[in-house]
């Protein structure tokens, strides 16, 4: 009867047995030798068709990586264009300021134009002479000097032979020779002084045709080493 019920048992317990060694591996140690659990041909098939399947393009990511393509070539030539009008934009504004500064140019080209006029008017009215020329002119006794350069510069030094324009402008007629076509040159402190010109315009108003201007004025002289009356 022992017997009988130990035969029965037997396949009950190595049922358990199987079921636990299933839930529970146990942890290999150095003693235990494990037999590899190698996979049925059914289950290889499936995981080697797995594999073909995950080959293809779709499965495998080629698929998307095109379209990964196809958005950054997009973004790019949606980069390239917004560029391109900011580019557009900016010359456009630059463009715009340009013309913004164009009637102030003109107008500040106008006025210099306007404050140049009388330079360039005296200058072409009178004829500029040289130092070399009014010296040779000076020495010959062929030539009236004019100072107009103020009664204080010209106590302090004058070109020689020089007349003070401040102290016969009143009577400028008398000083002056008869002959109306003898050499006058009146002179001031350089080249950008146009006070010359008030002894200049005033011989010219009495007949004198022979008037002209030592641009160089008193400073050119006195740089060009020249002598100088007190």
């Amino acid at each position: 009867m022992g017997v009988r019920r130990l035969t029965e048992a037997r396949p009950q317990a190595r049922a358990l047995i199987k079921n636990l060694t299933r839930a529970r591996p146990r942890t290999p140690t150095h003693h235990s030798t494990i037999t590899p659990d190698f996979p049925q041909p059914s289950v290889r098939a499936a995981r080697l068709g797995g594999i073909k399947k995950r080959s293809t393009p779709e499965q495998s990511g080629e698929g998307s990586g095109l379209e990964t393509r196809k958005r950054v070539e997009l973004m790019s030539s949606l980069t390239w264009c917004s560029l391109q009008e900011v580019s557009i934009d900016f010359r456009k504004n630059l463009s715009d300021r340009r013309q913004s500064h164009k009637p102030m140019k003109k107008f500040l080209t106008t006025i210099l134009a306007i404050a140049a006029a009388p330079v360039m008017l005296f200058a072409a009215e009178f004829p500029d002479i040289s130092i070399a020329e009014l010296k040779k002119a000076i020495a010959d006794k062929k030539v009236v000097v004019i100072d107009v350069n103020g009664a204080e510069s010209y106590k302090s030094g004058h070109i020689p032979t020089a007349l003070n324009f401040s102290e016969v402008q009143n009577n400028l007629g008398a000083v002056l020779p008869k002959e109306k076509d003898a050499l006058v040159v009146a002179y001031c402190g350089g080249p950008s002084c146009n006070a010359y010109t008030r002894a200049a315009n005033a011989a010219t108003k009495l007949g004198y045709t022979n008037v002209k201007h030592l641009s160089a004025g008193i400073s050119g002289w006195l740089q060009a080493k020249e002598q100088t009356e007190k």
